[in-house]
């Protein structure tokens, strides 16, 4: 009996000593921003050209998105989790507005991720960063958009006139062409800026309350 416990001893000894020991697997590296699971949905197309919540024009061929609270110039990626496919892309919108949805990609970023057919995915987003602290956005009034420079400097002129100050001209591709807007104002608050808009419409002309970068 003494000897059949013994050879059993061996042979569990023997089989332990084979085995590899199981690697140590790593834990996950902590995210580097804000982590945010729901549903991404799509958009662009038919806003091609209007002025985003940020003041950037809608290109649906460039990679940014929509989110509700997410500071401007905040770079996102937005991992699907039925397929793992991965996007990277910049928030630069407000949205999107239906329950369950967390961001709203740009026609290019949908495609990128493959969910144009579907329309809506699940996704997982996480903040990667910014493209700018937000000391860099101000707060400004457009008032005019040309494809002649000398039209865009005509009214800035006459802007600088009637004493609003300052005026900067800007230019910005769109659509294949460049457009020469006309921004009135730098202001650190959206309140300064909606009563800038006023006073500018009440003396009949067009405006538009944007954020854009301080130096554009």
């Amino acid at each position: 009996m003494k000897r059949i416990l013994l050879v059993s001893l061996l042979l569990v000894a023997a089989a332990c000593a084979g085995r590899r020991p199981r690697p140590t697997v790593p834990p996950a590296p902590p995210p580097t921003g804000m982590v945010q699971e729901g549903g991404a949905s799509w958009y662009g197309l038919e806003e091609r050209g209007r002025p985003t919540a940020s003041g950037e024009i809608m290109d649906p061929e460039g990679f940014t998105a929509a989110h509700k609270s997410l500071p401007f110039g905040t770079v996102v990626r937005v991992d699907d989790l039925d397929t793992g496919r991965s996007v990277v892309v910049t928030i630069n919108d407000r949205g999107p507005f239906v329950a369950g949805r967390i961001i709203d990609l740009s026609y290019a970023s949908a495609r990128a991720l493959g969910i144009v057919q579907r329309g809506v995915a699940s996704v997982r987003i996480q903040v990667m960063g910014e493209e700018g602290n937000a000391e860099s956005y101000k707060w400004r009034v457009q008032v005019g958009a040309f494809r002649e420079e000398a039209h865009a400097r005509s009214l800035a002129r006459t802007l600088e006139q009637q004493r609003y100050r300052p005026v900067l001209i800007h230019p910005q591709r769109q659509g294949g062409e460049i457009l020469f807007k006309v921004w009135v104002g730098e202001f650190s608050q959206r309140a300064e800026a909606d009563r800038l808009a006023g006073h500018l419409r009440r003396d009949g002309r067009q405006a538009v309350v944007l954020s854009t970068r301080t130096d554009p």
